[in-house]
């Protein structure tokens, strides 16, 4: 009895072993670990040792001591197979949730679409050496329009229900040869396999039709269009960098132009080598303090005492040089930069205008806004928190506004300038006279102060349909109860006429260049002397 009990445990503990192989194997595989190599080693030699036991219990009489040791061996397969089975259980868990870790790291949480991390991924695996010979393909950025406007108006939870359905949507057009991603906010991409720019119109096509259906949400039937670029490898670029951006660049002129697609065309990039070159450094160079700004005084009519001053942005290179607004402005309107600048501007022309209060004199100060600008409708706010922050008189700032800028979105135009009057401020109509539709502007838009362009006023003294022009202009303007300002005074005569006509201000290098902010207090230093010594001057007189 004692022997059939002794073999009945061993033969137990063998079994455990044997079993116990297995997941350590499946271990072994897994983790390729030298340590479990040794371990595999030892059990095998373990199963050796069991055996060889278990074939002396058969062959030879049992005692105590035999039954200890055959309770023990079998104790010990046992805690072997119990071990290696929750290790291997340990082990499966932690390939589990760092491949779970590893698929939320590159998939957005709202849609199950790969993120923008993964698209990138999958953009540089096509341009790999060993793919170039591959087919072309085409880059679409789409970006939805008014999405904005829902969030605003019935919350993020109906905005990311509605991001939801639309990745779901999209998500159908997933195919192992192409990648759909959602780059963010209202953003998607989708990497397409093509051989000419018909194939990826089609594309953007059937992109847009999907996003074009009308989502149900809660009690709402929701409508929103969007607004594709296309770019085409290796037409529009050979690497990463210059086809995002290049699909980016199209997918702005489209929502420009309020059309569904635009294939990308360098001869409609303003500059695109430049441009590109530009944004690449654009951030680096607004928080390395490479912007400035420039200031050029505005003068009320008479005698001319100085009104105010009108910011003007410069980008110091790295050769010293200063580029003007009119150089880069352009690239930047095109991309989501402009936003994070413009801001940068407004903050730093309010400050500035602070210090100026310490000339005692009531100065203004005019700030150049942009398309974009008037399409967000924070400004006001972020206005507003400046004003406060440095205790300036908000009527003492006039936005400049353009009418190409204007009509990118009237309605929204005119809300976001309307709610910038609300805190006090003034808008200008800048450019007047170039524009196709400017009269209807004046009594649309909530401009209180129009701006004549330079184009007329550089030349009235010498052409008199100019002159009869701005003439024009300036009665316009005062019938309708706005004010005007000519800018571009570059000579005498002109001045003299702008005074006739009772032009309210003038600007222009006849009077003042633009100056640096040191090169302003000076000038202030000087004007306000000047101004007291003819004060002096006068009184002695009477």
């Amino acid at each position: 009895m004692l022997k059939v009990i002794s073999i009945m445990l061993v033969f137990t503990g063998l079994v455990s072993i044997v079993a116990a192989l297995k997941p350590a194997y499946r271990t072994y595989q897994s983790v390729r670990g030298r340590d479990w190599g040794i371990l595999l080693t030892l059990m095998a030699a373990f199963v050796f040792g069991y055996v060889s036991f278990l074939y002396m219990l058969f062959f030879s009489p049992s005692s105590l001591l035999d039954l200890g040791m055959a309770t023990i061996l079998c104790g010990g397969g046992i805690f072997v197979i119990v071990v290696m089975q929750l290790s291997f259980k340990s082990i499966n868990h932690a390939n589990a949730e760092s491949i779970r870790q590893f698929h939320e790291a590159r998939h957005d949480a709202l849609t199950g679409l790969p993120n923008r991390t993964h698209f990138m991924e999958y953009v540089n695996d096509l341009l790999c050496k060993e793919n170039l010979n591959k087919k072309h393909f085409a880059v679409l950025i789409l970006d939805l329009d008014r999405f904005k406007e829902i969030n605003d108006t019935l919350g993020h939870a109906v905005g990311d229900e509605l991001l939801a359905q639309l990745g779901r949507r999209i998500k159908k057009l997933s195919t192992s040869n192409n990648m759909v991603s959602r780059l963010g906010g209202d953003e998607f991409a989708l990497i397409l396999p093509v051989v000419d720019e018909s194939e990826a119109v089609a594309g953007a096509e059937q992109l847009a039709d999907i996003v074009e259906q009308n989502f149900s949400i809660e009690d709402y039937v929701l409508a929103v269009d969007s607004s594709i670029g296309i770019a085409l490898y290796p037409r529009d670029g050979v690497d990463q960098g210059s086809l995002m951006k290049h699909a980016d660049v199209a997918m702005y002129l489209a929502k420009a132009k309020k059309q569904r697609y635009v294939v990308y065309d360098e001869s409609k990039d303003y500059l695109s080598s430049t441009r590109l070159k530009l944004l690449a450094r654009f951030e680096d160079a607004l928080l390395g303090e490479e912007f400035e700004l420039y200031y050029q005084p505005v003068f009320a009519s008479g005698d001319l005492p100085v009104y105010g001053f009108e910011a003007l942005l410069r980008w110091r290179q790295p050769d010293g040089s200063l580029m003007l607004a009119g150089e880069f402005i352009p690239q930047i309107e095109q991309t989501r930069f402009i936003g994070s600048l413009s801001r940068w501007v407004i903050k730093r022309a309010v400050k500035k205008l602070a210090l100026l209060s310490g000339f005692e004199l009531d100065l203004s100060m005019n700030i150049n806004l942009s398309a974009m600008d008037l399409q967000d409708e924070t400004l006001a706010a972020y206005i507003k928190s400046c004003v406060d922050e440095y205790s300036v008189n908000p009527e003492s700032l006039c936005f400049e506004v353009t009418e190409t800028a204007i009509m990118f979105d009237l309605p929204r135009a005119i809300e976001v300038a309307a709610a910038i009057r609300s805190l006090g401020s003034n808008i200008a109509l800048d450019d007047f006279g170039t524009g196709f539709s400017s009269l209807s502007l004046l009594r649309e838009f909530p401009a209180n102060v129009v701006k004549i362009d330079s184009s007329f006023v550089a030349t009235m003294s010498v052409n008199p349909e100019d002159r009869s022009i701005v003439k024009s202009m300036v009665k316009l303007g005062h019938n309708l109860d706005r004010s005007v300002v000519a800018e571009g005074v570059e000579d005498l005569n002109s001045l003299n006429y702008l005074k006739q006509f009772g032009c309210d201000f003038m600007q222009g290098r006849l009077l003042s260049k633009p100056m640096s902010c040191s090169d302003t207090l000076s000038w202030l230093d000087a004007y306000l002397l000047k101004s007291k010594e003819e004060l002096g001057r006068l009184n002695n007189i009477n």
